[in-house]
């Protein structure tokens, strides 16, 4: 820092340790300290579930007070975390994790063997939707064909309850599960996917929860059958795309009529896959975070 003269230190985290090195900097060489906050901290949803002493969740609070407080800028990734710091410091701004062009193939209707519903990534047991697969399940008995039309694409680590609630109601046998997958080709299953499913975990403050796959699965344009709250961060940002709203996790006939439209569309367009409208999506690329970052830390000098 003598040597290079920078203007600004940003300090990205988790691991949330990281912004010790930040705070420690600016209190001794006087540069101007941005404190990017990529997650919560004491709010994280798993700290419920660690067993942490009294003593370790003061501590825990008083250093991300501290880290707040000091910090010339936050920049975080939801409306929602930037609400939970504004009572500790008002120069905060919102830069959501987007998407990488790069990363996605260009989207484009093509015709499927198979109506798949895919979800890609980890899929914990406190995203196991039970009202979800007794749709599903509704609809296999009820739409002749289905069976051999319409699969689940689980791709990544599942966990076990989850495969135990689809075979509880006989979907086993149009679920394909798939080990986890380099990005790219991950990206790959997220585009050639007729609907792609995404479930916000059922946590406390889950309202808050935005992750970086929310904007891929927005960029490949495939139709979205979104499980969570439906006043949080998440639902606004599926709003603000022109997407379907988000559902909450008990509403077993919106997820059925979804699924059941699209479907539908399907096999009347010739078993061709369907494709949003190119709308707002390029507003939540990287490029475009870039340049709101940018613009931020060009605030940070006089």
């Amino acid at each position: 820092i003598r040597d290079q003269q920078p203007d600004v230190v940003v300090t990205t985290g988790p691991p949330h340790s990281t912004h010790l090195i930040g705070c420690k900097l600016k209190k001794q060489l006087g540069i101007r300290w941005v404190a990017d906050r990529r997650d919560p901290w004491t709010n994280m949803y798993f700290n419920k579930m660690l067993p942490k002493t009294r003593l370790t969740q003061k501590i825990d609070k008083n250093t991300e007070d501290r880290i707040i407080k000091n910090a010339d800028g936050i920049t975080t990734v939801s409306p929602g975390l930037k609400e939970e710091f504004s009572d500790r410091t008002s120069n905060i701004q919102v830069i959501y994790n987007g998407f990488d062009p790069d990363d996605l193939p260009e989207p484009k209707p093509e015709q499927t063997t198979y109506f798949t519903l895919s979800y890609i990534g980890n899929f914990k047991p406190n995203q196991n939707v039970e009202a979800l697969w007794k749709a599903i399940a509704s609809l296999k008995e009820e739409k002749e064909g289905l069976s051999d039309r319409f699969r689940i694409q689980l791709t990544g680590n599942i966990d076990p309850g989850i495969m135990q609630s689809l075979k509880k109601l006989n979907l086993k046998d149009i679920t394909l599960q798939k080990a986890f997958l380099p990005h790219k080709e991950a990206t790959r299953v997220m585009n050639n996917a007729n609907m792609l499913l995404f479930v916000v975990p059922k946590a406390e403050s889950n309202k808050l929860i935005i992750t970086g796959k929310l904007f891929e699965y927005l960029a490949v344009r495939s139709p979205i059958l979104s499980i969570g709250p439906t006043d949080g961060d998440a639902a606004t940002i599926i709003q603000e795309a022109g997407r379907d709203a988000m559902l909450d996790y008990s509403d077993q006939k919106g997820m059925k009529n979804l699924i059941s439209f699209y479907y539908d569309q399907w096999i009347k367009n010739d078993y061709l896959s369907f494709k949003h409208a190119e709308t707002k999506q390029s507003d939540f690329s990287r490029r475009a975070m870039a340049g709101q970052f940018s613009e931020f830390l060009k605030k940070m000098v006089p």
